[in-house]
């Protein structure tokens, strides 16, 4: 079995930015604990990202756009955040992306780290930390828009269901 070590919360991890503006996240040599590498990656394989669907982003205005590195420089890819995109959705998505080319360890880990950086730029207003996994547009008999069922990570769908019905009454 494969294992890897997964980092602490933020508070611990070791953060880096450098002149180029690219963000790398040190390792902690203390304090880690091992978890089974597939069972992760498992559980991220049935999150379903919905971000910008149907937009065309690079007609947007770019908010922030960085190189993410690996702490010994490996390029992970380009983050860029447009106008209009829901921060935690963004960046959840490009995780996902990057998560499924290499070994991340903590990917929801990486993933609050990342979100926090972006977070504090002062363009960006993040109003939720828990990304949207699943979204369904309702219509009626006649076409009409009811509004959409907004399922979020670790929540049940029926929750959703539920909190859907309750806001169209």
């Amino acid at each position: 079995m494969e294992y890897f070590k997964l980092p602490m919360p933020q508070t611990r991890e070791a953060k880096h930015k450098s002149s180029n503006n690219n963000i790398s996240y040190g390792k902690l040599a203390a304090g880690s604990i091992m978890m089974n590498n597939r069972l992760l990656l498992l559980s991220l394989s049935f999150v379903t990202m919905l971000t910008c669907v149907g937009a065309n982003v690079k007609s947007r205005k770019l908010l922030w756009g960085h190189d993410i590195t690996t702490e010994e420089g490996q390029m992970l890819g380009r983050f860029e955040l447009y106008e209009g995109e829901e921060p935690v959705n963004a960046v959840d998505a490009f995780v996902q992306n990057i998560s499924s080319k290499i070994d991340l360890g903590n990917a929801i880990g990486f993933r609050n780290n990342l979100l926090d950086v972006v977070c504090k730029s002062d363009s960006i207003t993040c109003s939720t930390r828990v990304p949207l996994v699943y979204r369904k547009i309702v219509n009626d008999e006649h076409g009409k828009n009811l509004g959409a069922i907004e399922v979020y990570e670790n929540e049940e769908v029926i929750d959703a269901v539920v909190r859907f019905l309750r806001q169209s009454k």
